[in-house]
């Protein structure tokens, strides 16, 4: 199916075999993300595995990354998924009982499991409460970016040729330096976490076969990991609640 949206054409692959053959079999070809000028310049800089363009360096992340999140390493993660789906019932329940018949966002509930069930597995940190500190600081830096990123909210990305312009009369470079750092602060510090704390993490595994290979610094590893992170944020929460609204 081809859509046009404000003319930019849009394909929606309606069948699985249509997006294995042209996303899998031939993803050299139809794998590269749009470019927009703020999402991928200015707010990531072209660290965010989304808006990177499928090159070799792409590809090299994925291979990083293949080891721990293809089906045979997610069976080794059963455990984790095990105790915070014991601990996702007790929190509705508990919410129930405290807060009686206001209700309950049923949103923080399901964002800390599945939060949980990431930090963990990603740098060995797990979130008790809905109020933790790092839920709180993700959940902000998350929102900020899904908020101001979007195609076509610029100038910028409109015409692009107003890039040209200096950082003091283009109030979106400011915005998108802003970005930036709050997510590079973020995912750095998450990084630290990972490889200081005790056990084993993802942050550890990817650490030490990058230190083998020589291949990123440690600001693009900790984008690559913090983007998997995100997922606790976003999809993964999302099915979540859907779960338990059916």
């Amino acid at each position: 199916m081809h859509l046009n949206l404000a003319g930019s054409p849009l394909i929606v692959l309606s069948t699985q075999i249509a997006a294995r053959d042209l996303l899998s079999k031939r993803g050299a070809l139809y794998s590269n993300r749009p470019h927009t000028i703020f999402a991928s310049e200015l707010a990531t800089r072209g660290m965010h595995l989304v808006n990177r363009p499928f090159d070799d360096a792409y590809r090299l992340r994925k291979r990083l990354q293949a080891p721990l999140l293809n089906e045979s390493a997610s069976n080794r993660y059963r455990t984790i998924q095990d105790l915070e789906s014991r601990k996702l019932p007790f929190d509705i329940l508990e919410g129930y009982y405290r807060q009686g018949e206001k209700g309950q966002d049923i949103q923080y509930i399901s964002r800390r499991a599945t939060a949980s069930v990431i930090y963990t597995i990603l740098y060995c940190y797990r979130m008790k409460t809905d109020k933790d500190q790092h839920i709180l600081n993700a959940q902000h830096v998350h929102e900020s970016f899904t908020a101001t990123a979007s195609f076509s909210k610029y100038l910028g990305d409109i015409f692009p040729v107003l890039n040209a312009l200096p950082r003091a009369l283009a109030p979106w470079k400011i915005k998108g330096d802003s970005l930036y750092k709050m997510e590079t602060d973020l995912h750095l510090a998450n990084l630290e976490k990972g490889f200081t704390n005790p056990g084993w993490n993802f942050t550890k595994h990817i650490m030490r076969t990058n230190k083998e290979s020589g291949g990123f610094s440690m600001g693009e590893l900790a984008w690559d990991i913090g983007v998997v992170a995100h997922a606790a944020f976003d999809t993964l929460s999302i099915a979540v609640e859907w779960f338990i609204l059916a």
